[in-house]
């Protein structure tokens, strides 16, 4: 399990490295930002036992690059800005206590005036939280059992310009907390939130938006392989981590330059439902119990080497029953091309596997897309 972990943690903390590789320059084009927000907690589940009805505070810090077009992807997407973000929240509950995060985020521009700009921003990264559930001092906390926590945010937000350089900001937020079930109990914690802030560049720009001409690609479909190792947590609290084994035979097909689809069957094998029903006595039937099977649907948007997406999965078969469908969000990077314009690659990739905010596991693949 502490190997999963670290390869997550590695690739997390690579991301804004990866994407500022992606360009000529490091340094320069910088942007400081920094909001304030108030929030609430989502319930997600009658079985979320702390307190809900206060109001939540905290603060964030972004780091910001600006891009001027140096690649392809860039005004592809309206030179969204790419970088690193420091998050601060005071649950304002004594189970739950305070979180400090840092993630990689990215703002894609979606509409803008010389004066104004809407944006979507996505983040994913680590988040450290004080307070945890405890079996004999605090049983409160159920959603919360891990120190190290993966989380995920999204916002809608507009940015409107005081002066040369300098934006108010403004969004609206939803963040996701969880372990992504490294330990039970882990329900996670889900945030909303209204933020308001200000953002001035620290360091010289250009003059001028450039245009790269995007290089040709095929929209052919192609055939994509991927295996993935996860673990996760069983019931009850300390028990052992037990590996999944997944695979997935896909066609995807890229429509745009930045954008591509996939549809695939996904076929995982769960070592620890294999074993519980093996426990009492040998099960002839338990390796099919073991067994699920599920027909895959995803969208995956391109900025470079790296891709993200996420995936919607219907079961065709479930070997221990439960959920019918299952979601996932995942990020991956291209390791090596053989052909730029037929798309063939050797990729390797993270992602969380989620039932309507409730997490599963969380997987590390590689992939070979022919």
């Amino acid at each position: 399990m502490r190997k999963i972990y670290f390869v997550g943690i590695i690739f997390l903390w690579l991301l804004p490295v990866l994407l500022f590789a992606q360009s000529s320059v490091l340094l320069g084009n910088l942007k400081l930002e920094a909001d304030v927000y108030a929030a609430r907690i989502f319930k997600h589940t009658p079985r979320f036992h702390p307190n809900t009805n206060q109001l939540v505070g905290g603060f964030e810090i972004r780091l910001l690059r600006q891009p001027f077009g140096n690649k392809e992807w860039h005004s592809v997407y309206h030179f969204p800005l790419c970088g690193v973000q420091m998050v601060y929240v005071n649950f304002n509950d004594s189970h739950l206590g305070d979180a400090f995060a840092i993630a990689p985020c990215i703002q894609f521009n979606i509409f803008q005036t010389p004066k104004t700009k809407i944006f979507f921003g996505l983040a994913d990264g680590l988040a450290y939280f004080n307070k945890k559930y405890n079996r004999l001092t605090d049983t409160i906390n159920n959603v919360m059992s891990s120190t190290l926590n993966e989380t995920t945010q999204i916002k809608l937000g507009a940015s409107f310009e005081l002066r040369n350089k300098a934006m108010l900001t403004t969004n609206l937020s939803f963040t996701h907390y969880s372990n992504a079930k490294f330990n039970a109990p882990n329900l996670g914690v889900n945030v909303y939130a209204l933020h308001i802030g200000y953002q001035n560049f620290i360091s010289s720009t250009p003059k001028n938006f450039r245009t790269v001409p995007t290089i040709n690609y095929s929209s052919k479909p192609k055939l994509t392989i991927q295996l993935g190792y996860a673990r996760s947590a069983t019931i009850p609290y300390g028990g052992p981590k037990m590996p999944y084994y997944v695979a997935l035979l896909s066609i995807d097909k890229r429509w745009c330059y930045s954008n591509r689809w996939k549809v695939g069957v996904w076929y995982e094998y769960n070592r620890g439902a294999y074993l519980n029903a093996n426990f009492y006595e040998p099960n002839n039937n338990a390796s099919a119990v073991a067994n699920k099977a599920a027909v895959v649907l995803s969208d995956e948007f391109i900025l470079g080497k790296m891709s993200m997406g996420g995936a919607f999965g219907y079961y065709l078969y479930r070997g221990m029953g439960g959920e019918s469908m299952f979601q996932n969000l995942h990020i991956n990077y291209v390791l090596w091309s053989w052909n730029k314009v037929k798309m063939r690659q050797i990729y390797c990739g993270i992602q969380l596997k989620t039932y309507l905010g409730v997490a599963e596991y969380f997987e590390t693949y590689i992939g070979c897309r022919l």
